[in-house]
C-alpha cells in the first residue's frame, strides 16, 4: 500500500538474523510484539518471500516460536493460544 512500510523494510528493521547471531548457544530471546512482526518472523523462519506474508492467522495474545537449529531457520510453533483457555479476568 502507498506510504506503508514494505515487508522487506519491516524484515530489515526487525533484524532477526542479528538477533539470533547475538544469542549464545542454547539461549533464547523473548519478544513481545504485534502481528506484523510475527508475520515477518514466520516468513523469515520459512525462508520464503513476502508473497505469503498474510497467509497465516495471528490471534491476539498468541504465541509463535521461531528459531535456528543447526544453522537452519525453523518455524517451531505458530498461533498458539491454549495458555489463554479457561482464563477468566475479573474486573
Amino acid at each position: 500500500m502507498e506510504g506503508r512500510e514494505t515487508v522487506a523494510d519491516l524484515n530489515a528493521r526487525v533484524a532477526l538474523d542479528d538477533l539470533f547471531a547475538g544469542l549464545l548457544e542454547g539461549r533464547v530471546a523473548v519478544v513481545f510484539t504485534h502481528d506484523a512482526v510475527v508475520r515477518v518472523a514466520s516468513v523469515w523462519a520459512l525462508d520464503t518471500g513476502a508473497e505469503i506474508y498474510r497467509h497465516g492467522e495471528v490471534a491476539n495474545c498468541s504465541t509463535t516460536m521461531v528459531g535456528v537449529v543447526a544453522g537452519v531457520r525453523r518455524l517451531v510453533r505458530t498461533n498458539e493460544y491454549a495458555q489463554l483457555e479457561g482464563l477468566a479476568l475479573e474486573l
